[in-house]
């Protein structure tokens, strides 16, 4: 038969946004309180959902940005790991710490190694920069710095 993936819907507050795990062989069940590891450090949640799904329609969005606060994860090991079932990436540089969306370039992250991973796995899917552009920024400057954005994104993607 077809090679299934367990995934895990937590929720941290009552009737808040459910998220999504791999529950990493830890047997779960609706209603169980769980401890998880996000980029906001260790946090308590509800089990809402236990679902498997099928290997092919397992699509995955990597956020850069949130490998890069821990310092025990490489992001090219990460994307090489992730391989086919990665579609969507949220691309920011970042500090060990809090997740404050750097430009590219600007944090701790290996760009060059993670564009060889990138083409190691052939993805193909969303590459989506995610940075904070300040709003009192003037306007003719904001656009000057999307167009600085956009050619560093192609950059990373084509080097």
């Amino acid at each position: 038969g077809k090679k299934m993936k367990k995934i895990v819907g937590v929720r941290f507050k009552p009737v808040g946004k459910i998220y999504y795990f791999n529950p990493a062989g830890l047997e779960v069940k609706e209603n169980d309180r769980v401890i998880v590891e996000t980029a906001r450090g260790i946090e308590f949640a509800e089990v809402v959902l236990v679902k498997e799904i099928d290997d092919d329609n397992f699509q995955i969005c990597l956020d850069t940005g949130h490998v890069a606060v821990y310092e025990d994860l490489d992001l090219a090991e990460e994307t090489r790991r992730l391989g086919k079932h990665l579609k969507v990436m949220h691309a920011h540089d970042n500090i060990v710490g809090p997740d404050i969306h750097l430009l590219p370039f600007s944090g701790r992250i290996d760009w060059k190694a993670y564009a060889q991973a990138l083409k190691d796995i052939e993805f193909d899917g969303v590459f989506n920069m995610e940075l904070v552009i300040p709003d009192k920024l003037p306007l003719h400057l904001r656009e000057n710095m999307f167009r600085h954005v956009a050619a560093i994104g192609n950059y990373i993607i084509n080097e």
